[in-house]
């Protein structure tokens, strides 16, 4: 996969389904959450169905999301419904929890989407349509912006690669390890930056712990909730 962003299954079936469960979702089943990378606003929400590998409350309660899940034939990290409210932005970024040169990817299944939603990947513009299943390498440099007045709903993974992973995503050439070298040299000269910057290493340390945080008490709450 030379490409940040590949187009999988042009329909991955389960699109009734997805819908439905978004269709029975409450209010109260949303948590508010930051995502990876330089957010503009607050309008970010998810309903967690797989967190740190572990099933969720929810999935007793939407059983065809076990089905779902199967689909994907390796490690889960997560698997949630990233809610994008009405505009909100996040700029050009990278990050590595969905980095394929770490062993990490991110699949994509837009369940409510429309034209008025600008996803791009190396500032190249991907049309994410609904029912669609696309895989997103998040070492390449990624944004996106809700510039409708309705929300952008996806269906969200974060899995560890396996044979599977390699076996769906397309061929890589040389373009492939071009990329690892220059991200191997962004990182690192973003550490050496940030070691020489204590108050920016700092709050670089700050907001991954929040995120983590943020996600072990969903877990934590959502656990408590179920019993």
């Amino acid at each position: 996969m030379d490409q940040g962003a590949a187009l999988i299954k042009k329909d991955f079936g389960y699109s009734d389904a997805l819908q439905s469960v978004l269709e029975q979702l409450g209010a109260e089943d949303w948590v508010p959450t930051h995502p990876d990378g330089p957010y503009e606003s607050d309008g970010w929400k998810v309903v967690p169905f797989v967190e740190f590998g572990r099933e969720t409350p929810m999935m007793e309660r939407f059983p065809i999301m076990a089905k779902v899940l199967q689909e994907f034939k390796c490690p889960v990290k997560m698997m949630v419904y990233y809610n994008m409210l009405p505009g909100a932005k996040i700029h050009p970024h990278r990050d590595t929890s969905g980095t394929l040169e770490l062993g990490f990817l991110r699949f994509h299944v837009p369940i409510r989407t429309n034209e008025q939603v600008d996803f791009r990947v190396d500032n190249v513009a991907v049309p994410m349509r609904e029912g669609q299943l696309w895989a997103l390498n998040t070492s390449h440099k990624h944004a996106v912006s809700n510039l409708s007045n309705s929300d952008r709903v996806h269906l969200v993974l974060e899995v560890e690669v396996n044979q599977w992973v390699r076996s769906v995503l397309p061929d890589r050439t040389y373009r492939y390890y071009l990329h690892m070298i220059g991200f191997g040299g962004v990182v690192v000269a973003k550490t050496v930056g940030a070691l020489f910057k204590p108050a920016r290493f700092a709050s670089y340390v700050r907001t991954a712990k929040t995120r983590l945080a943020e996600r072990r008490n969903r877990g934590q709450e959502k656990v408590q909730g179920g019993s």
